[in-house]
């Protein structure tokens, strides 16, 4: 769930964002990222990704298969409320 990540990162932000500079590399599931990403829209935080140094079609799975929608609504409104209503996990 990615409101978990968003309540993680909000844990370390407020204890440690005094005294570091943050940036965030997820690399877990799908959820994590994407509440990595809209905890770096609210935060002042970096957020880098790896990038693998050569593409292999072959590992990687085919076709489609049950997807997960999240309704996070317009971007710009979305952005707003992250940033008017910060998550500030409990230190």
């Amino acid at each position: 769930d990615y409101r978990h990540t968003l309540l993680a990162l909000g844990s370390v932000y407020a204890k440690h964002r005094l005294f570091y500079r943050i940036a965030i590399m997820p690399h877990g599931s799908k959820m994590q990222t994407l509440g990595a990403a809209l905890f770096r829209q609210a935060h002042q935080v970096s957020c880098a990704f790896a990038m693998p140094q050569r593409y292999d079609p072959a590992r990687y799975s085919q076709g489609v298969k049950c997807s997960w929608v999240i309704e996070l609504g317009e971007t710009l409104a979305l952005a707003e409320r992250l940033r008017a209503n910060r998550v500030l996990g409990n230190a």
